[in-house]
């Protein structure tokens, strides 16, 4: 059997349900699980790669919690829906309510959530938001990754992610003295979208 060359780290962040998949803050690793330094140290040995639950954030999350208070940074964060219109021709691996209530600041509002109503699905139309999912990704990478893995995205909504350069943004990162990604890499061709299907280990 030949030397393991690459660890994927299955979602390792503060959540609140889901196995891990409703994420709380992006940027720390649960506690009961390590730090940041830990798994750093892991990438000195292998190729890692991070799972990014970014199709959805939980209810508990700063970042929804600012919307339920009405903070403008992040009115745009999430997807409002008009719970009268007629969603049957949406199809969703779940079957509980694709919108859900919640109480704001400036009264009750209708948010997309399409796996449970503590996953609060993230807008990827909003400049903003898109920005601040490329900020998480880039503090991935200089934390180690050297592969990400999209947690349940659209081809679509990954080239939104990947291909920056439609929104004329330079995305770089000095991590060990080399660029992550780069407008020009990807307008060359050299940022490739690569299909992956993990196979579970059982400890």
């Amino acid at each position: 059997m030949g030397k393991m060359a690459a660890v994927h780290l299955l979602p390792m962040y503060p959540y609140t349900s889901d196995d891990g998949f409703s994420v709380s803050d992006y940027y720390s690793i649960n506690p009961d699980l390590g730090t940041w330094e830990d798994v750093k140290n892991l990438s000195q040995d292998y190729d890692m790669m991070y799972d990014a639950v970014v199709n959805h954030i939980s209810k508990s999350s700063k970042w929804f919690q600012g919307y339920l208070n009405c903070e403008e940074k992040y009115k745009k964060y999430f997807i409002e829906a008009d719970p009268d219109e007629d969603y049957k021709k949406v199809i969703r691996p779940r079957v509980l309510p694709l919108l859900t209530c919640f109480d704001t600041k400036e009264g009750k509002k209708h948010v997309w959530t399409t796996f449970s109503e503590d996953q609060i699905d993230l807008n990827f139309k909003s400049s903003e938001l898109l920005v601040k999912v490329l900020d998480v990704l880039l503090y991935y990478a200089y934390n180690g990754s050297r592969f990400i893995r999209y947690n349940k995205q659209t081809k679509e909504k990954i080239l939104v992610i990947v291909n920056v350069s439609e929104y004329e943004y330079e995305i770089k990162c000095d991590c060990n003295g080399r660029d992550i990604i780069s407008g020009e890499e990807i307008r060359s061709g050299r940022i490739h979208l690569v299909p992956y299907q993990a196979r579970w280990i059982k400890s």
